[in-house]
């Protein structure tokens, strides 16, 4: 049995996403793809052909504070990729929800800042029963890390 705080469903989740990508946009995501820069990071996906890059958050509902500073962190990455990679390359946040995504979609400063990296946000609803097994691990992960006492 896997540990409560696991993250098989959301990685499980990534690859959904990603392959309804691959359906939508007509690209491919080859696993282990490298990029044409040598950065020290590995986006979720790369489609070097179509000099696509994809980082897919997999969280259902609205973020807490510390997921909001691991979205700015995954921001900051793909701006940095965006100026490495130059302005022919899509650098794309998926998130597979509304609400998760709100965050990069309001009006703070960090919509602000994808919007001047060139980094655009979308959202990639997941198939029902994909949703409902991140739900699931979401409440298992909150009881894992619940404060002791």
């Amino acid at each position: 049995m896997a540990h409560p705080s696991d993250s098989a469903d959301q990685r499980q989740a990534e690859r959904a996403t990603l392959q309804a990508l691959e359906t939508l946009w007509g690209v491919s995501f080859i696993t282990g793809t490298k990029l044409p820069v040598s950065v020290g990071v590995a986006p979720d996906g790369v489609d070097l052909e179509r000099k696509l890059v994809v980082e897919v958050y997999a969280r259902v509902g609205p973020l807490k504070p510390a997921q909001a500073h691991k979205v700015r962190a995954d921001l900051f990455k793909l701006a940095y990729l965006r100026k490495l990679l130059g302005p022919e390359w899509r650098v794309v946040f998926c998130f597979v929800d509304h609400a998760a995504a709100a965050f990069l979609m309001g009006k703070s400063w960090a919509v602000h800042a994808a919007q001047a990296f060139g980094v655009e946000v979308v959202v990639q609803e997941l198939p029902a029963p994909v949703r409902e097994r991140v739900v699931a691990a979401q409440a298992r992960q909150r009881m894992t890390n619940a404060p002791l006492g």
